[in-house]
């Protein structure tokens, strides 16, 4: 092949190249912006929301829970983004050597089934004042609406917890998240 057919070549394929790239890139652009556009117009439909409650402090049964209010109106669907359970202390009774171990859940109702979030972490000493914790969750749940979730904790390895002398019910459940309207995919066509 001849120097000049090769180069007819190599300056026929830029063109190519430039050519598709011209012609693409405005397509990908306009279709980036629409994405965008859209994700604004959802994230306008937003409502955020926060509800917290008091759990019973796990007792003899080692188990505490509470029901936060989802405060959505009906209508609309609810997601939890973040679950954040919260502790300043407790007395906790080791039942082995083995470190106690926090059991945390969050009880939820999801396309009419009975749905369980579940999360674990050992108990920290935070001396003088006992076992202690803070611990968030990044999650994503979607709640059936008008379903109220149940924040749980438990406790492993252990024989007892009980709130310092003086306190009481002293472990906290934080819910994160955002409510939607319920879109209807009724059309009126049959």
């Amino acid at each position: 092949m001849k120097i000049s057919t090769k180069i007819a070549l190599i300056v026929l394929a830029v063109i190519v190249l430039v050519s598709t790239v011209a012609v693409l890139t405005p397509r990908a652009t306009h279709a980036n912006a629409n994405s965008t556009l859209n994700a604004i117009a959802a994230d306008a439909t937003r409502i955020p929301w926060s509800t917290s409650c008091t759990l019973s402090t796990p007792g003899l049964y080692l188990d505490g829970e509470c029901q936060p209010a989802t405060p959505t109106p009906a209508g609309f669907d609810v997601v939890v983004q973040s679950i954040t359970f919260w502790c300043p202390s407790l007395e906790m009774t080791p039942l082995t050597t083995a470190p106690p171990v926090w059991i945390t859940r969050l009880a939820h109702q999801t396309g009419g089934n009975y749905m369980e979030w579940a999360e674990q972490f050992p108990a920290a000493i935070l001396s003088p004042y006992g076992y202690g914790f803070e611990r968030s969750f990044p999650v994503t749940l979607y709640l059936d609406p008008e379903t109220i979730p149940t924040c749980i904790i438990g406790a492993w390895n252990v024989t007892a917890v009980a709130a310092p002398a003086g306190q009481q019910d002293n472990i906290s459940c934080y819910l994160e998240g955002y409510a939607v309207p319920i879109v209807s995919t009724n059309t009126g066509h049959h």
